[in-house]
């Protein structure tokens, strides 16, 4: 197991990783500034979570959404009496975590049932005021913390990588278009990414994803409309499928990528 904890100007930085063979599976960072840390890692890390919350005074806690490498320690942080604010529409999944995929399970763990207080328009730190804003695509329940001020865009998965290959079978690029788009018309540098931690010129690294997946739908839907299959498609524009195809049982996949292009995908429909 990897943590780490560094500092960026004012923020602290918390990078965990399962290990195999002593290398990191997947990174994923929280975000610590004045008495607010931003999400609580995943299972495998929640005593060091823990032992930080008590160390360094933490008193409130923000979850940019559901998923389980982003709530692993929420249940150690109720029983040290704080109960973090959540996305109203990933409350039930966070208080009552459905039961996740094998691979899931192995990289991430099972997060326990947790307490959850609904978050409001506004996050405030002792000395900051950071905006709320709904980013769905990744997850229906997405958040974003937004420090106008700072320019700081606390982005949770939104962003990843400025070029996929894989997506999972529950996400929709189409909606993460229509976030990303929004989203670049605040005025923001450094973004704080779940995956890969403080992105400098971080705005320019969003614009990069946005044209790369408006370029892989405009070139999908010119394929799709030939009459060439999804299965070609995929191969002609993401490459043969890749061992987390394998591992995943096809949860995690470059199909799963043009599928979601095309608008076929289990992202949850709105009620």
């Amino acid at each position: 197991m990897l943590f780490k904890i560094n500092q960026f100007e004012d923020i602290t930085v918390l990078k965990m990783s399962k290990t195999l063979l002593g290398k990191p599976v997947f990174f994923v960072h929280a975000f610590f500034i004045d008495n607010l840390l931003v999400d609580t890692g995943f299972t495998g890390a929640k005593l060091h979570v823990r032992q930080f919350i008590r160390e360094q005074g933490v008193e409130n806690i923000a979850i940019t959404h559901h998923h389980e490498d982003h709530i692993g320690a929420n249940a150690e942080a109720n029983r040290l009496g704080i109960v973090p604010l959540v996305p109203q529409e990933g409350l039930e999944l966070i208080r009552h975590p459905h039961k996740l995929q094998r691979y899931r399970m192995l990289t991430w763990g099972m997060p326990e049932p947790s307490e959850a207080q609904v978050l409001g328009g506004t996050l405030q730190t002792g000395r900051f005021t950071f905006a709320v804003l709904h980013a769905p695509g990744h997850s229906h329940d997405h958040k974003v913390f937004f420090l106008k001020e700072r320019g700081w865009l606390f982005s949770g998965d939104v962003f990843l990588s400025e070029r996929l290959k894989y997506m999972r079978d529950d996400e929709n690029p189409n909606i993460t278009i229509e976030t990303l788009r929004g989203l670049l018309k605040l005025d923001f540098d450094v973004m704080f990414d779940a995956l890969r931690g403080p992105v400098k010129k971080g705005k320019a690294a969003m614009k990069n994803k946005l044209e790369f997946l408006e370029e892989k739908r405009d070139r999908v839907i010119d394929l799709y409309a030939k009459g060439m299959d999804m299965r070609s498609i995929t191969h002609e524009i993401f490459g043969r499928e890749g061992l987390m195809t394998a591992v995943s049982s096809g949860h995690y996949s470059k199909l799963n990528f043009t599928r979601a292009l095309l608008g076929i995908t289990n992202y949850p429909r709105p009620t």
